[in-house]
């Protein structure tokens, strides 16, 4: 099979970037002169390091973008089917969860009630059988978990939890972040998430993995259940405005 080669992968720029830089070292070599030869020398162990080190390879923005879209589509359609509206509430660990959900109820409420869940229950259905909701992983769960492999989202205040998430923007998953507290409600602004599918209705109910992958954290770090009220949009940024459920 033949592999898809593309300027904008960093190990082929990194490629490229050697290759001037040995060809620059080269040119001064030639002259033969002790401070050229120095240099040049120098130039040609620094392209090789470049072509040698830097050989991570990146998938086209277009595939990633891809394979993320798939799975939302799947629980969109989901959600759809069941005919839920109520919005996603991310629920931090507890005695019966051992890892982070989202529940989405079945009707939208101030007040929504939230049954025992844990992660062996999809369909959460009440004493009559009747629906409540559907529990799922958020779609940011893995993201986190690569995340947490450098910083622990551990218990602590939002001020904390807002220096914490910088490590999003140094990976660039998000632009940029920030976390205020206003009317006893959590605003949290997010510009320009990775692959966010900008879908106001459903990015209420099951966000994308940027955003969700966030949401988790806070979840997480706050050890309180995070119920989304509403979210407003622009071409740049997305705000989720979150009340704690007690």
């Amino acid at each position: 099979m033949r592999e898809h080669w593309s300027i904008k992968q960093p190990h082929i720029k990194a490629k490229i970037l050697g290759i001037s830089f040995i060809i620059i070292g080269l040119l001064f070599a030639y002259n033969q002169t002790a401070l050229y030869l120095k240099i040049g020398i120098g130039c040609i162990l620094l392209g090789l390091f470049t072509i040698v080190m830097i050989t991570e390879k990146t998938i086209p923005e277009n595939i990633g973008n891809a394979q993320i879209k798939g799975p939302l589509t799947a629980v969109k359609q989901l959600i759809i089917q069941l005919n839920l509206k109520g919005n996603a509430i991310f629920l931090p660990t507890n005695k019966i969860l051992s890892e982070e959900r989202v529940f989405i109820p079945l009707k939208e409420t101030n007040q929504p009630k939230i049954p025992e869940v844990d992660e062996e229950l999809v369909f959460i259905t009440g004493s009559n059988n009747t629906s409540i909701g559907i529990s799922l992983p958020p779609s940011g769960l893995p993201l986190l978990s690569e995340l947490e492999k450098e910083t622990e989202f551990n218990q602590t205040d939002l001020a904390q939890i807002e220096e914490q998430l910088q490590q999003f923007i140094a990976k660039d998953i998000i632009e940029s972040v920030n976390i205020k507290e206003k009317n006893n409600l959590i605003h949290v602004q997010l510009k320009k998430p990775v692959s966010c599918p900008q879908d106001t209705l459903f990015c209420t109910q099951y966000p994308c993995p940027a955003c969700s992958s966030i949401l988790t954290a806070i979840a997480k770090a706050t050890q309180k259940r995070l119920h989304i009220k509403k979210i407003n949009q622009n071409k740049k940024t997305i705000t989720f405005i979150l009340s704690i459920l007690e």
